[in-house]
C-alpha cells in the first residue's frame, strides 16, 4: 500500500481561512481575541485529511526572516500588502497548535515555504508514495508529476480543486517543466516577478509552444516574425531570465527527514482532541468527538444537558393565533390590559421594503415568548381582503396598547415598524429594544443580524424565511396574495422569535458591558433617524433638469475629443475597445492586469495622466457620466408621490466603524 503524503503551504491555507472568516468576526471566548483564521486553517485541514486519508502531513510556513531570493532581486514580493496585525497571532497560534497535536511544522530561515514543498516532492515523490499538495501559487505547477498532484481552494473552506500535470497542459498551453519558463515571460504580479512588459498568457504560451524554453525563444529570435513582440523580448531580456531564476524553487534544502518522520498524528485520541477545547475552540472540539472512539462522557456530559434543554426549549414552535373578528382583537387587548403587561413584541407586514412606499397589510404582537396573535388587516387588492379586518377599526383598537409609555416596545429593524405605524396613525412610544442593533452591538464585525441567522446563531431554530412564504424569481407573489393563514404563522414566529432573541441577546449586551452604548446611544438614535427619514430630503426639479442638459453636453463635447486623440470612434464605454485603443494603438504603458486584459479602471487612468491627453478627457468623461447616471437623472425619479421628498432608509448595523449608511438611496 502506497503512502499518501499531505503538503500543506501553511501561510497560504492560514491566509485563506483568515478572508474566509473574517466577516464573521469570530473570536476565542477564552482571550476575546480574533480566531477566525485559526478556526478556519483547522476546519479546511481536518476537512482534507477526512476526505483524503493522508498517511503523512507536513505544513512547511514561510521563515519570518529575509529571503534568499531578496539577494537576487531586492523587489522581490515587495508590493505584497503587510499582513494584517489581528492575523499575525492567529498564524503563531496555528503553529502552536499544530505542534501540540504532533502535525510536522517546516521552517528554514531564508527559504520560503515553497523551496521546502519542492524538497519534500522531489525527496517523496517516488513510485512508493503518493504526494499531494495543497498551494495557491501557480510556480507550484512546476512540481507536478506522475506521483506528485495538487489541491487549490476553490469555494469557501470546503471545495478544493485537483490539479495535475495534464490539467496545467489543458488550462496554459505548458507542461509543468516550462512553467518556470512561462512565468519567465508572463512574470507574477503576487510575487512581483516582472516577467516581459507587454505579452500576456496568450502570448507567452504560444511562444513556449513553438520554441520550447526561454533559451529557446531567445536563441531563435531572429525567428519571431512579429517586430513589436520581437522588441520586447529583447529590451526584457534581463528581467525574463531574472524572472526564471526567481520562479525556480530549490528542491535540494537539507531537511534531513525520512517519511516517518511526517507520520500523521493519531488525531482522533482524547487527548489530542482535548487541546482544542482548551484552546476554546470549540467547534473543532466537538467536531473532532464523532469521529473518536474514545470515551467523553465525563468531559461532556454537564455541558451536553445544559445545552440540550436550553436548545429544545428554544426550538420549540409557539402556539400562533390569527384573529379573526373585531371582538376577538378586543378581547386580548383588554387581557394586554389588564395583566399589565410590560413588553410587547411587534411586528408588521407590508407591501414594500420601503417603509415610506409600504401599505400596512398585517401586524403580529406579543408579550411573552412561545406565543403571538396576528391581526390581518384589509387591503383592496388582496385576494384574502373578505377575511381581514378593517384596518380604522384594527389601529383604533391597538392605538392605545402600541402608544402606552408604560410599555416597552420590541422588535427587529423596529424602526421600520415604527414608521409604517406612524403612517398608519399610531405613534409607537417607548421603543426599548431592537434585536437587529443588539446583535450588531455585540458583534459589529459580522453581518448576521437578521432573524433567520440570529435564530439560527442564538435559539438553534430554523424560521419560516421570507423567499419560503412569498416564492422566488417567476414563482414569487405578493404577500397580500399568500394565504392569510400562512402569513399568520410567518408574522407570529417572527414576533416571538423577536421576543426569545430579545431574552437572550439582553444578557448578552450586559455580559460584555455595553448596556450604556446600547441604551443611551444606539436605541435613543433610532427615533432621531425615524424623523430624519420620514422628513426626507427636497431636491429643486427645475435645478436638475438644466444640470442634467448641461452635462450632457459636456459629456458629447468630450466623446468627440477622446475620438480625435485615438484617431477614430469607438465605444468609451467598452472595456476591449478602449484597451485597444490606449495599450495597442497608442502604445500607453501597462499598469495592472485582469482576466480580460490590461486595465483600465480610474486608478490606472490616474497613473497614466501626463502620458498623453486621451487621458485627462477619459478621466472628466467618466466623472461627468458617473455624476449624471448616478445622481443627477436618478435621484428625481425617487421623488415620492405624496411627500414630493426622497426617503432613504439610515442604517445602524452595517459598517464596523459604527458610522451610518444608508440605502434606498444610497
Amino acid at each position: 500500500m502506497k503512502n499518501k503524503l499531505l503538503i500543506i503551504d501553511g501561510h497560504s491555507f492560514v491566509f485563506r481561512a483568515y478572508y474566509a472568516f473574517q466577516a464573521t468576526g469570530l473570536k476565542n471566548p477564552i482571550t476575546g481575541e480574533p480566531s477566525g483564521a485559526v478556526f478556519g486553517f483547522f476546519r479546511m485541514l481536518f476537512k482534507l485529511i477526512q476526505d483524503y486519508a493522508p498517511t503523512h502531513i507536513a505544513i512547511p510556513f514561510d521563515p519570518g526572516t529575509p529571503l534568499e531570493r531578496n539577494k537576487i532581486y531586492e523587489n522581490y514580493k515587495a508590493t505584497r500588502k503587510p499582513m494584517p496585525e489581528d492575523l499575525k497571532p492567529q498564524v503563531k497560534k496555528v503553529q502552536e497548535i499544530c505542534t501540540k497535536i504532533g502535525f510536522p511544522v517546516l521552517r528554514i530561515d531564508g527559504q520560503e515555504a515553497d523551496d521546502i514543498i519542492a524538497t519534500l516532492c522531489k525527496h517523496f515523490g517516488k513510485p512508493e508514495n503518493e504526494v499531494l499538495l495543497f498551494s495557491g501559487d501557480k510556480d507550484m505547477y512546476q512540481l507536478l508529476n506522475q506521483h506528485v498532484k495538487m489541491l487549490r481552494g476553490k469555494k469557501g473552506v470546503s471545495e478544493f480543486l485537483e490539479i495535475d500535470s495534464d490539467w496545467v497542459k489543458n488550462e496554459i498551453g505548458v507542461t509543468p517543466s516550462q512553467i518556470t519558463d512561462y512565468i519567465a515571460i508572463v512574470g507574477d504580479s503576487s510575487d512581483n516577478i516582472p516577467g516581459v512588459k507587454g505579452i500576456g498568457e496568450k502570448g507567452a504560451s504560444k511562444l513556449i509552444a513553438e520554441f520550447h524554453t526561454l533559451d529557446g525563444i531567445y536563441k531563435n529570435i531572429d525567428e519571431i516574425q512579429n517586430p513589436s513582440l520581437k522588441s520586447k523580448l529583447i529590451t526584457d531580456k534581463e528581467n525574463a531570465y531574472l524572472s526564471k531564476q526567481l520562479a525556480t524553487v530549490n528542491s535540494s534544502l537539507d531537511l534531513n527527514l525520512i517519511i516517518q518522520d511526517l507520520k500523521i498524528p493519531e488525531i482522533y485520541k482524547k487527548e489530542k482532541i482535548l487541546i482544542f477545547k482548551h484552546e476554546g475552540l470549540n467547534a473543532i472540539y466537538k467536531d473532532l468527538q464523532k469521529y473518536s472512539n474514545d470515551d467523553f462522557t465525563e468531559e461532556t456530559a454537564t455541558n451536553e444537558t445544559l445545552e440540550k434543554t436550553e436548545n429544545q426549549t428554544n426550538s420549540e414552535k409557539g402556539n400562533y393565533v390569527r384573529v379573526r373578528s373585531i371582538d376577538e382583537l378586543k378581547e386580548i387587548v383588554q387581557t394586554l390590559s389588564k395583566s399589565k403587561a410590560k413588553l410587547i413584541c411587534i411586528d408588521t407586514e407590508t407591501t414594500s421594503k420601503e417603509p415610506m412606499r409600504g401599505d400596512l397589510i398585517g401586524i403580529s404582537f406579543t408579550d411573552k415568548s412561545k406565543q403571538a396573535w396576528y391581526v390581518p388587516i384589509s387591503y383592496n387588492a388582496s385576494l384574502f381582503a373578505s377575511v381581514s379586518l378593517p384596518k380604522d377599526e384594527v389601529i383604533e383598537i391597538l392605538k392605545p396598547i402600541l402608544e402606552d409609555e408604560k410599555i416597552l416596545k420590541i422588535g427587529q429593524n423596529i424602526k421600520y415598524d415604527a414608521i409604517i405605524l406612524k403612517n398608519s396613525g399610531i405613534e409607537l412610544k417607548n421603543i426599548y429594544f431592537d434585536t437587529m442593533i443588539a446583535s450588531y452591538i455585540i458583534n459589529p464585525g459580522i453581518r448576521r443580524h437578521n432573524m433567520d441567522d440570529m435564530a439560527s446563531d442564538y435559539l438553534d431554530y430554523a424560521t419560516i424565511s421570507f423567499e419560503e412564504l412569498v416564492g422566488a424569481g417567476k414563482k414569487c407573489q405578493e404577500i397580500y396574495n399568500i394565504d392569510v393563514d400562512k402569513v399568520s404563522e410567518y408574522s407570529c414566529e417572527d414576533s416571538d422569535i423577536t421576543f426569545r432573541l430579545y431574552e437572550v441577546l439582553e444578557k448578552k449586551v450586559k455580559e460584555i458591558d455595553a448596556t450604556k452604548v446600547f441604551h443611551e446611544i444606539e436605541m435613543p438614535l433610532i427615533q432621531v433617524l425615524l424623523d430624519m427619514e420620514m422628513t426626507g430630503v427636497s431636491i429643486d426639479l427645475d435645478y436638475f433638469h438644466k444640470l442634467s442638459k448641461s452635462f450632457e453636453k459636456k459629456i458629447e463635447k468630450l466623446e468627440k475629443s477622446i475620438h480625435v486623440h485615438a484617431g477614430k470612434n469607438f465605444n468609451i464605454a467598452s472595456t476591449k475597445e478602449l484597451q485597444e485603443v490606449l495599450f495597442l494603438e497608442l502604445k500607453l504603458p501597462t499598469q495592472k492586469k485582469t482576466q480580460t486584459g490590461f486595465s483600465t479602471d480610474h486608478s490606472v487612468l490616474e497613473l497614466l495622466l501626463g502620458t498623453h491627453p486621451i487621458i485627462d478627457d477619459l478621466l472628466e468623461h467618466r466623472k461627468y457620466t458617473k455624476l449624471k447616471s448616478t445622481y443627477i437623472d436618478t435621484l428625481p425619479k425617487l421623488i415620492h408621490s405624496t411627500t414630493g421628498r426622497i426617503h432613504t432608509s439610515y442604517n445602524q448595523t452595517v459598517a464596523v466603524t459604527g458610522r451610518l449608511s444608508s440605502t434606498d438611496p444610497n
